[in-house]
C-alpha cells in the first residue's frame, strides 16, 4: 500500500514563508520607525524625486542650481522644510540642497536641487504616489512604508519559490543569511537600493530554482527570473550590468537552466519580454539622461590616480560594508558586528564548499571575479572625478549570489541541517542585526536614544529570532517527514 504524500498543513510549515517575511517586517519596523525622518542616507534627494515623479514630472532634470548638487525638481514646499534640518547637518549639501531655490507658485512648489533629478523613476513613482495625500515628514514616512511593501512582496515570492524547488532548508538559510542588516536598512527607508536588492534576491532564487529542475517549480520560477531580473534593473543606474554578469556567471549551470525553460517554451518567451523591454528602456534613459556621470560631481582639483593601497585595500573593506552598515555610507558598524557576521558566514561557507560541485565552485570563481573585479575597474576609471567612492553595497545585485550558491550546493547534496545549528545561527544574526541597528539609531538621535528605543528594538529583535526560528524549524521538518534524512 502506498503511503501518502505528507500534508505541509500537519506538520505546521504552510506558512514558513510568512513567518519569514513577517520577522523581516520587525527589523524594517525598527529602522523606519526608529530612524528619524530625512535622516537616512541621501533620503531627502530620493524623497524630492518621488514627490516630483508622483506629479508628472518623469524625465530626468537637466537644469543646474545656482549652488546645490544635482539638478533641479518641483517639489512642496512642506517636504523641504520639513527636510531642511537634517539636511544641513550634512557636510557634502550645499543651500539649494537643503532650502527652497524659488519661490512657491500657486500649487505650492518650489524648486529645490536633487542628486537623484536624473535617475530612472519607475520606483520613485511607486513610492511617491502614494505619498500624495501626506504632506511635511509625514511623506517621507510614507514612502518608507511603501518601499518596506515592495521589497517584502519579493521577499515573500522568493520565499514561495524556494518551497516549491528545496529539497531541503538549506536555500531558506541562505535568504536569511543574505538579509544582512545591510539589506535590511535598504529595505526600509525611502531609497531605491532596496526593492533592487530585494529583486535581485527573487532573481537568484529563480535561477538556482530553473538549475534544480524540480517540474512543479519551474512555471513559478520562470515569472520570479522575469521579474527579479526587471526589478533589479529598474532600480539602479547599474542594475543592466548586474544582470548581465549575473547571466555570465551562471554559465556553468546554463544546461540545466534551458532544459527548464524549455519545457514551458511559451511561457519563457512571454516572460522575458518584460525584462527585455526594461532593460532597454533604463539602458536608453541613462544614456541619454547621464545618469551618475562621474564628472558631473567632480573635484574640480580631480583626486588623481587610484593609489595602490585604495585597490589592495577595496575588497576588504566592501565585504565588510556588505555586511553591516552605519547610518552613513562612510561610517562603520560597531567592530562587534562585523566579528560575529564573519563568524556566521564563515562557518557557512566552510560547509558549504565541501558540498559544493564543480558547477557551482565555477558559479561561485565568477561571481567573486566579475563582482569585485567590476568595482576595481570602476574605482580606477572614476578615482580622479570622486575618488574612493565605491561601497560594497553596490555590487550585492551580484555577490549574494555567493550566499545562494553555496545555500544551493547544500541542498544538492541533500544535507539536512540540525534545528539547533540553525537556530544557534539565527541568534548569531540576531546580534548582528541589535548591535547595528542600535549604533544607527543611536547616532540618528545624535546620543539622545531613550530606554523605551532600545527596548523596542531588542522586542523587534527577539520578534525576527523566534518567528525566523521557528520557520526554519518547520522547514526542516516538512523536509523530514517527506523522507528526507540528516547527512
Amino acid at each position: 500500500m502506498s503511503v501518502p504524500a505528507p500534508d505541509d498543513r500537519r506538520i505546521g510549515t504552510s506558512r514558513g514563508p510568512l513567518l519569514l517575511v513577517l520577522g523581516l517586517l520587525s527589523l524594517q519596523l525598527v529602522w523606519l520607525v526608529g530612524v528619524p525622518a530625512f535622516a537616512a542616507m541621501d533620503e531627502f534627494d530620493h524623497v524630492y524625486r518621488a514627490s516630483s515623479v508622483a506629479r508628472g514630472d518623469w524625465a530626468a532634470s537637466t537644469r543646474e542650481p545656482e549652488d546645490g548638487r544635482g539638478f533641479l525638481v518641483r517639489v512642496p514646499k512642506d517636504v523641504v522644510d520639513a527636510a531642511t534640518a537634517r539636511c544641513e547637518s550634512l557636510r557634502y549639501t550645499l543651500p539649494n540642497n537643503c532650502r527652497p531655490a524659488s519661490a512657491p507658485d500657486d500649487a505650492g512648489l518650489v524648486d529645490v536641487a536633487s542628486a537623484a533629478a536624473d535617475y530612472f523613476p519607475l520606483w520613485y513613482v511607486l513610492v511617491g504616489t502614494p505619498s500624495l495625500v501626506f504632506s511635511g515628514a509625514a511623506v517621507d514616512l510614507a514612502a518608507r512604508l511603501a518601499n518596506v511593501v515592495l521589497c517584502d512582496l519579493l521577499l515573500l515570492f522568493a520565499c514561495v519559490i524556494m518551497r516549491r524547488s528545496a529539497r531541503t532548508a538549506w536555500p531558506t538559510v541562505g535568504l536569511v543569511l543574505a538579509t544582512t542588516p545591510v539589506i535590511v536598512y535598504a529595505t526600509s527607508v525611502a531609497a531605491p537600493n532596496g526593492w533592487g536588492f530585494s529583486g535581485a534576491i527573487v532573481m537568484w532564487t529563480a535561477l538556482l530554482a530553473l538549475a534544480a529542475g524540480r517540474p512543479a517549480a519551474r512555471p513559478l520560477a520562470i515569472l520570479g527570473l522575469s521579474i527579479g531580473a526587471a526589478v533589479t534593473m529598474a532600480a539602479h543606474t547599474l542594475g543592466p550590468l548586474w544582470v548581465a554578469l549575473t547571466a555570465v556567471a551562471v554559465t556553468p549551470l546554463l544546461r540545466s537552466i534551458l532544459t527548464s525553460l524549455r519545457a514551458h517554451r511559451r511561457l519563457a518567451v512571454a516572460a522575458a519580454l518584460l525584462p527585455g523591454v526594461v532593460g532597454l528602456t533604463v539602458v536608453t534613459f541613462v544614456a541619454l539622461s547621464g545618469t551618475n556621470d562621474p564628472t558631473h560631481d567632480a573635484s574640480p582639483d580631480g583626486f588623481g590616480s587610484a593609489p595602490t593601497s585604495t585597490i589592495w585595500r577595496g575588497p576588504f573593506l566592501w565585504t565588510f560594508q556588505q555586511m553591516a552598515t552605519g547610518l552613513f555610507r562612510n561610517e562603520p558598524a560597531p567592530l562587534s558586528a562585523y566579528a560575529v557576521a564573519l563568524a556566521t558566514f564563515g562557518v557557512f561557507v566552510t560547509i558549504g564548499l565541501r558540498r559544493a560541485t564543480w558547477r557551482l565552485l565555477a558559479c561561485l570563481g565568477l561571481v567573486v571575479a566579475l563582482g569585485y573585479g567590476t568595482a576595481l575597474a570602476l574605482t580606477v576609471a572614476t578615482y580622479d572625478e570622486i575618488g574612493a567612492a565605491w561601497q560594497g553595497r553596490y555590487s550585492l545585485p551580484l555577490t549574494m549570489g555567493v550566499v545562494f550558491l553555496l545555500a544551493a550546493a547544500l541542498d544538492q547534496r541533500g544535507v539536512i541541517a540540525r534545528s539547533w545549528h540553525l537556530v544557534c545561527g539565527v541568534a548569531a544574526l540576531a546580534c548582528v542585526h541589535l548591535v547595528t541597528v542600535l549604533a544607527v539609531l543611536h547616532q540618528a538621535h545624535r546620543d539622545e536614544l531613550s530606554i523605551a528605543g532600545v527596548a523596542a528594538a531588542a522586542t523587534a529583535v527577539l520578534a525576527y529570532a523566534a518567528l525566523t526560528s521557528v520557520a526554519l524549524i518547520g522547514e526542516i521538518s516538512r523536509h523530514r517527514a517527506r523522507g528526507a534524512v540528516p547527512a
